[in-house]
């Protein structure tokens, strides 16, 4: 069980060097989760929780005295503080004990404190790092061996940690570790808040943080799930998922603890929105990170005893100090959600969005696929000037007819569907759409990387509550086929974008643009029609980011049928340098160019590649699609980049299957002629030389000519 004690801190601690590390037993992070069985408990045989230790490295430890290493290091010291009396564990070798041996205590609050300690200084909060200079003292037998923890000062005034050791010993759990070292940041950064706001963020630390080292992701919403397991339960609250809201009618008789938990709910929702629901370990320690670091920067500025909702705006006011806001709207959605204010946006009620994929609702962060919005579409040949006139020459264009692949080097024509999910009207002519186009990769940087195509005004009023109104068409000629990234940013003042403020603070992964405001919407579907048994050849570029980056490529083909075969091209720098390669299979290599091979119904990844400043690398496709395919139907091939451990972007090569249709001409890779469905030429084609176009101007701007016998009027020869 956790408790506190507020303290008033003496001096900073001094620098102490980093020396040496050992090896010892820990939990990882603690036996439910190790093991995905919350029947085990202190009373399960000390064998069982044996085999639920992991070796790990005892890090930065000061040099050995006489041969013995101590639990003494650069920001942990071990220490005999309160009774019961027990002297911390001395070695000439490795810190390893039985799960019930209480130098197992020892270890386990050394492992964990010294581990969130150099990560939270690596945050750099210039407050935080002053005033952790050297290390703090625990005893993991303190509290008169009663079921509690506590953080506070000895007679010197000097802070300490001290856990109990009643029920299941609380050094024995991180989540209670780093709990108690959350009021720890509070004291350390002077900010003196109430038991309930305090309690939001040391939960949120003892869950969000402790996640990394829970591989299975098993119980990830329980703060205490060992100390607090169902044998030797002491509250029903300590969680990161409750349903109780600030708004609930009897919220203010609540204990402090719960409002903590319900805060503490409102952070985690926060963190899985910008990452921690990711399938990528790495991403989801990104988003940890950017949540306790942005609190921890809130923490250093908020006036202390604060409301609650003074302290999550302090905690918006955070974020667009370091980010420029990038992480605002996610933040307003997760307190909103949980009832801590009604209002949509931070500016009232008018609340408009784009749609990134069919599912986006307008909630931030938009679906984790958000390059696939329907709210984005282009038509290839303008609107008529007067519908009702069949003598115009674009009678019968209708441009909500859907999406049709852009048109190389010809004016395309972009349409926009705004949509409102507030429960005010915007009114008209107060906001505008601005168009912008890139080549899309795997990893795009805002603003660098986006072309504006113009700004129109939205002079029509959108209803509240499910409105919407369709703006365009947006007219601009691509350059390279099937290459367009479209991307389309809503302004105004009644409901803000952030796309103006973060580049102010430098390049940003589009990405977190795109899911982080729902003003911003983004379409990069790359269509490849192939017909069952046919070839399709396309390409995207993999991206270098604002300095030397490490780069992992994924390629999920896990949606098309066992018997397609997906030959890639790399550049040969990539697999030379690249730390291995999984589902790849490397089949021939020249000077410039390695070619690997991937079966349908798998995931590929090249990990652990360079890649410079900026710098492009081509990825080509060769697909050999499968015979068995399902006629119309669209099989996308998800192709992702990691860098330096964060998901720098996705984008979609979209194949569809076309066997025998009127709808589309049919083109000849070898002849580069285009015929229609029953041209007796057509029938001759092997299948993987056909290449199926919805439009003959599609055709002829790859380069295809019109058949003599079929197709006269579109052949040059």
């Amino acid at each position: 069980m956790v408790a506190f004690l507020k303290l008033d801190l003496g001096e900073g601690y001094k620098d102490r060097r980093r020396y040496a590390s050992r090896k010892g037993f820990i939990f990882c992070p603690d036996p439910i989760r190790s093991s995905q069985n919350s029947n085990l408990s202190w009373n399960s045989s000390e064998s069982t929780l044996n085999n639920e230790q992991f070796e790990k490295d005892i890090e930065n430890l000061d040099a050995p005295v006489n041969g013995k290493y101590k639990l003494d290091g650069a920001w942990v010291k071990v220490r005999d503080k309160e009774a019961p009396n027990f002297a911390p564990p001395e070695t000439t070798g490795d810190f390893k004990y039985h799960a019930k041996d209480r130098e197992f205590l020892c270890v386990m609050a050394y492992y964990y404190l010294d581990r969130l300690i150099s990560d939270l200084r690596g945050f750099n909060v210039t407050s935080f790092n002053g005033a952790v200079t050297g290390p703090i003292q625990v005893d993991a037998q303190g509290c008169d061996g009663d079921d509690q923890s506590w953080f506070t000062t000895d007679i010197n005034g000097d802070p300490y940690i001290a856990h109990g050791e009643g029920g299941v010993p609380d050094a024995s759990d991180p989540g209670v570790i780093v709990h108690e070292y959350g009021h720890a940041v509070h004291s350390f950064l002077a900010s003196n808040q109430t038991y309930a706001n305090e309690h939001i963020f040391c939960d949120f630390l003892a869950t969000a943080w402790v996640d990394r080292y829970n591989e299975k992701q098993f119980a990830r919403e329980e703060v205490f799930p060992w100390d607090n397991n169902p044998h030797n339960q002491w509250s029903t609250w300590r969680r990161v998922n409750l349903t109780e809201r600030f708004d609930d009618v009897g919220y203010s008789g609540y204990p402090d603890t719960k409002k903590g938990a319900i805060g503490a709910t409102a952070l985690w929702d926060l963190f899985l929105n910008i990452g921690g629901n990711s399938p990528y370990p790495d991403v989801r320690r990104w988003a940890a990170d950017e949540a306790i670091r942005t609190y921890m920067n809130m923490l250093v500025t908020v006036a202390n005893n604060t409301s609650t909702e003074n302290l999550i705006n302090g905690l918006i006011t955070a974020d667009e100090a370091r980010t420029g806001g990038l992480y605002k709207k996610v933040i307003w959605d997760a307190f909103r959600r949980r009832g801590l204010w009604n209002e949509f946006t931070p500016t009232g009620n008018v609340d408009l969005y784009v749609r990134d994929s069919d599912t986006d609702i307008g909630e931030h962060a938009s679906p984790q696929i958000h390059w696939t919005s329907p709210d984005i579409w282009v038509r290839n040949s303008p609107p008529p000037s007067d519908p009702n006139d069949p003598n115009d020459p674009n009678y019968g264009e209708n441009p909500d007819d859907g999406h049709q692949s852009p048109i190389n080097n010809a004016p395309n024509y972009l349409y926009v569907r705004v949509r409102s999910r507030g429960s005010q009207q915007s009114p008209a002519n107060a906001f505008t759409l601005e168009a912008f186009h890139c080549n899309p990769a795997t990893a795009m940087l805002w603003p660098d990387h986006f072309q504006s195509m113009g700004t129109l005004p939205i002079t029509s009023a959108i209803p509240a509550n499910g409105g919407s109104v369709r703006i365009g068409p947006f007219i601009w000629t691509p350059q390279i086929v099937d290459h367009e990234c479209l991307l389309v940013v809503v302004k105004g003042a009644n409901d803000q974008t952030i796309a103006d403020t973060v580049k102010a603070k430098g390049s940003v992964d589009h990405w977190k643009l795109v899911r982080f405001d729902n003003n911003v919407g983004q379409r990069n579907v790359k269509p490849a029609p192939s017909t069952p048994g046919g070839k399709t050849r396309t390409s995207f570029l993999i991206r270098g980011t604002t300095h030397p980056s490490t780069n992992t490529l994924l390629l999920d083909t896990s949606t098309l049928p066992p018997d397609t075969k997906i030959s890639v091209r790399v550049a040969r720098t990539i697999t030379d340098q690249a730390e291995g390669l999984s589902g790849f299979i490397l089949r021939e290599q020249n000077s410039r160019w390695s070619t690997l091979s991937l079966a349908g119904g798998t995931v590929g990844t090249i990990d652990g590649f360079p890649l410079a400043t900026h710098e492009e690398k081509s990825v080509t496709l060769d697909i050999d699609f499968s015979y068995q395919a399902e006629n119309l139907k669209r099989y996308p091939i998800v192709a992702g980049q990691v860098q330096d451990g964060v998901l720098a972007g996705q984008l979609t090569i979209e194949i569809t299957a076309v066997k025998e249709s009127e709808d589309y001409v049919y083109g000849n890779a070898r002849s580069r002629e285009m015929h229609t469905l029953n041209c007796v030429y057509r029938k001759k084609m092997k299948p993987y030389n056909q290449v199926p176009f919805e439009t003959i101007k599609d055709g002829l701007a790859r380069g295809y000519n019109g058949c003599a016998f079929c197709m006269p009027e579109y052949n040059t020869d």
